[in-house]
């Protein structure tokens, strides 16, 4: 009876396991392998340019696929026979990671204050916002006001006034030092998920040299926006994961909590990412019938609302401005689904215009937002041709763009820019850079097909996965949402160590042929 219930047991954690593990794993594996297959395709044959830095209008380029598959070729063979160098040893791998490590903290910090560069655009907006609410002008707070039509920005804004309090108004060089004093975080944090993903000395290198030669993110660092904060610390949180999966100390679940909090505080993009991680817990909670794991995810659900309506009284309290929904997320999805002469789904400022229209009416603004989107999907059923053209072009002028307006949204400067900065944005040396990130990015997009190519073989953990799920969840969101390849950015950053874990793949089918070979002439 005793052997009859164990089996028993035993079938019911086999079947858990299949359908909240190994199933969930299948489904994130093949959608990956899909969209990293289109991804490569595009980015071999085809890239998106700027014509200008003065608007965010790009045009398509025909690549050369052959010059993008020898630069990959000789960068991943370069990388293999550099690793055959690398000894097995903790020392030598912890000395490495110090160096680099070194190298990308310099180099930031070096940017920081050579590019002397200054807000544009978004972070323009953000930089007044926190400087009118330093001087006690709350016109921002006020019915029409900035932050009033985007309350969802009230948390960076939050983060930058604080910054300005203590470093002085208007200091923009010290929001940007505090980006250059996370790269290296978020380096450290990177390498040591992809060591606990892949447990290869290899790999880890592999990614060491990939993070440091990451152009758009050491050319973001000056950029006084939430991309380098967040994308730091959903890093982090992904790596807490993955120690938590192994060994569940509360203290990775506390500073899990914090981590969330921060990374929704300073970009409300990052809920897509906090969903990966939610469902992972929630399926690593079944599989390993940990209770713990779901009180993790409630409590992130809890520190991420808490501190969000806190900021919210806070400021209400100050200022005497009462903050309401904003504008309706609805507007942007319309925005998303139209095609203009920026592209398609970029932004036109009809979220904008349709609010003020309306009287900023939420109820109103949702009801023309749904029309919009009614229409347009009824133009989609009765040509779906066009349907997918929209959905192709809106894809590749977002992923397939290798700055992710790096360029575009640092151009901006405090003084005139010399030397190699003025080279750099303007010179015949940005030319070279641009056609240096294309083949970076064909070259990542192809090293995460082949680790998602070897995936159906190898068995993971789940947790391996969260990045992988947020990439996902990040590509089907920006075809819903303003098209805009600076959103791009972080997970394109995500899929540095599965590009690290693809070339890993390669390198055990060279060393295995090359044994086969060596074997075959020696017998």
């Amino acid at each position: 009876m005793k052997i009859e219930t164990m089996k028993a047991s035993r079938k019911k954690g086999q079947l858990l396991t299949t359908l909240f593990d190994t199933l969930p794993q299948l489904i994130v594996v093949t959608i990956s392998f899909g969209i990293f297959l289109a991804l490569t395709y595009y980015s071999a044959r085809y890239t998106q340019l700027f014509q200008t830095y003065d608007m965010e209008q790009l045009t398509n380029h025909t690549d050369s696929a052959f010059q993008n598959g020898i630069f990959s070729l000789l960068a991943i063979v370069s990388l293999v026979l550099l690793s055959l160098f690398i000894p097995k040893n903790k020392i030598v791998n912890r000395i490495l990671m110090i160096l680099f490590f070194i190298f990308c903290t310099g180099v930031s910090f070096w940017w920081v204050f050579t590019s002397h560069s200054f807000p544009k655009g978004d972070a323009a907006i953000m930089y007044s916002v926190a400087e009118q609410i330093i001087y006690g002008i709350n016109d921002t707070l006020k019915e029409g006001g900035y932050i009033y039509i985007y309350p969802q920005q009230l948390g960076l804004g939050a983060v930058i006034e604080l910054i300005f309090r203590l470093f002085g108004a208007g200091n923009e060089t010290a929001f940007q030092c505090l980006n250059a004093a996370l790269i290296p975080v978020m380096f450290f944090s990177g390498f040591q998920l992809t060591h606990e993903i892949f447990d290869d000395h290899r790999i880890d290198f592999y990614f060491m040299i990939l993070m440091s030669t990451c152009l758009p993110l050491l050319l973001y660092v000056p950029y006084m926006y939430g991309e380098i904060s967040s994308t730091t610390f959903l890093f982090v949180l992904a790596l807490l994961v993955k120690k938590y999966s192994i060994s569940p100390k509360l203290r990775y679940g506390i500073l899990g909590v914090i981590i969330a909090t921060l990374a929704v505080l300073v970009r409300k993009n990052s809920w897509i990412v906090i969903i990966a991680v939610l469902i992972v817990l929630f399926l690593h909670a079944i599989t390993q019938k940990r209770l713990g794991a779901i009180l993790i995810g409630i409590f992130i659900l809890l520190g991420i609302f808490g501190v969000d309506k806190a900021i919210e009284i806070t400021y209400e309290t100050r200022t005497d401005c009462q903050l309401e929904e904003g504008m309706p997320p609805l507007l942007w999805v319309a925005m998303g689904i139209q095609d203009n002469w920026l592209g398609p789904g970029w932004y036109s400022d009809y979220n904008r215009v349709t609010f003020n229209e309306v009287g900023l009416d939420c109820d109103k603004a949702n009801e023309v937002a749904m029309e919009c989107i009614n229409t347009r999907i009824e133009e989609f059923k009765a040509n779906p041709e066009m349907a997918v053209d929209f959905y192709k072009r809106k894809i590749v002028t977002q992923w397939n763009e290798p700055t992710f307006e790096a360029f575009f949204h640092n151009n901006s400067f405090s003084q005139q820019p010399e030397g190699l900065v003025n080279e750099m944005f303007f010179g015949t040396l940005n030319t070279r850079l641009i056609q240096l990130m294309n083949r970076y990015q064909t070259l990542i997009y192809g090293s995460v097909l082949l680790f998602t190519m070897a995936s159906f073989f190898k068995k993971r953990k789940l947790t391996d996965y969260v990045l992988m799920i947020g990439i996902i969840g990040g590509f089907l969101f920006s075809l819903l949402w303003e098209a805009k390849s600076r959103y791009i950015l972080p997970y394109f950053i995500f899929m540095l160590p599965y590009a690290a874990g693809g070339i890993g793949v390669l390198t055990n089918m060279l060393r295995g042929a090359f044994d086969k070979i060596r074997g075959m002439v020696f017998k």
